[in-house]
């Protein structure tokens, strides 16, 4: 039997060279095995949201924020809740919103420009003083 000058047989150094061989064939077939179960498994499909749905919950996020910058002194009850009712039905409901007070107002014209920033139109937001057909308010 021959030896090589590390003391190893011929023969076990072409076996060392075969097991290696064979266990890099296995770690390989196992690599692409898990490969092929990551790629099959579809990511899950997660919703994307919709404009309106988006506009709706800028509104809400935006309201929040100002409201927390001015307080509600000089709101009335009325001009808060029809907001909240205007959220609550998707932001979809034509509710009109009249700001009165100079507190109101300048809710109203923060919301809004913060509002067409974003994206939307003047006609999404419900601000709006209704005049009666007999032109007295």
């Amino acid at each position: 039997m021959q030896r090589r000058g590390d003391g190893r047989s011929n023969a076990d150094c072409r076996r060392g060279r075969l097991r290696f061989a064979f266990q890099l064939a296995i770690s390989g077939a196992l690599l692409a095995a898990a490969s092929a179960v990551f790629v099959s498994v579809p990511s899950p499909v997660v919703a994307q949201e919709s404009w309106p749905e988006k506009k709706c919950r800028l509104f809400s996020e935006f309201k929040a924020d100002i409201l927390a910058q001015l307080g509600i002194k000089g709101m009335s009850e009325a001009f808060l809740k029809a907001q909240d009712d205007f959220i609550t039905g998707g932001c979809r409901t034509r509710i009109p919103i009249c700001p009165v007070t100079a507190e109101e107002i300048e809710f109203s014209n923060l919301l809004s420009l913060q509002m067409m920033n974003a994206g939307a139109t003047g006609s999404f937001l419900p601000f709006s003083c209704v005049v009666p057909p007999d032109g007295n308010s």
